[in-house]
């Protein structure tokens, strides 16, 4: 039980982090470098 309980509170937490983190750095750094060429 205490087991179940610890991995949907990890999931949760580590996918809008990675998510939001990833999405901005990738937008931001494919605009600069594709209006460029």
């Amino acid at each position: 039980m205490p087991s179940r309980a610890s991995l949907p509170t990890n999931q949760p937490t580590n996918q809008p982090t990675n998510q939001h983190t990833n999405i901005p750095t990738y937008q931001y750094t494919n605009k600069p470098i594709n209006k460029k060429p």
